[in-house]
């Protein structure tokens, strides 16, 4: 199953940052793509060792995709 998630973007001086509230997930990168890729992986990583304890917290919401500028 796919759990569309918001993804929200801090710029800082030397990195874009990527946040996932809804799965507590951070991951930064040179530019936007690298962040989110970066945070891909680490939401892929959790799922991957606390996988049912993240779904569980998934299936609480209603989600969609969104990225904040």
């Amino acid at each position: 199953m796919k759990y569309p998630l918001y993804v929200s973007y801090e710029e800082t001086a030397d990195e874009i940052v990527a946040y996932c509230d809804e799965v507590n997930a951070v991951a930064s990168g040179a530019t936007r793509e690298e962040a989110k890729a970066n945070l891909l992986t680490a939401i892929e990583l959790m799922l991957d060792e606390y996988g049912d304890n993240v779904k569980g917290q998934l299936k609480e919401k209603v989600l969609t995709v969104l990225d904040v500028a």
